[in-house]
């Protein structure tokens, strides 16, 4: 189980890409931690909730710059976030009843490394693309 950042999965957008390659930084931690096999509770939980935190905030980002620039494909988009907020959330859930279990690393494989990249390499490089040519590179406050 592994993930680490590489220019396959640049969606061409500054704001956009510094985002994704802090998560995929995190999201390395944590397998890096339960692969030593000496992940304390409290690193999990550190690193569990911050990944569900920044997501939910590069998300967030995401969605600010598809609603300012009327972006076609928001609503699908947006319900690939809800799942993917939803599906950490149960990341979460199943550590703190069974603690790093086969499920949870399976889980983690499928969600935080599986879906991320095929969503960042699909759904996200079309919405990279589509800013870019509308000149946006940061979300308007």
């Amino acid at each position: 189980m592994e993930i680490k950042w590489s220019d396959s999965l640049s969606v061409g957008h500054p704001t956009i890409d510094s985002q994704h390659k802090e998560l995929v930084r995190r999201i390395a931690k944590l397998i890096e931690l339960i692969n030593s096999g000496s992940i304390t509770n409290e690193q999990m939980v550190d690193v569990l909730g911050f990944i569900a935190d920044y997501t939910d905030e590069h998300f967030s980002t995401e969605e600010k710059m598809m609603i300012q620039t009327d972006y076609p494909e928001y609503e699908a988009h947006r319900q690939q976030h809800l799942w993917f907020m939803n599906e950490v959330n149960e990341l979460i859930k199943e550590y703190m009843i069974n603690g790093v279990s086969e499920k949870l690393l399976a889980d983690i494989q499928r969600v935080l490394i599986d879906w991320l990249v095929g969503h960042i390499t699909g759904t996200d490089k079309k919405l990279g693309a589509y800013l870019m040519e509308k000149g946006v590179v940061a979300p308007e406050e």
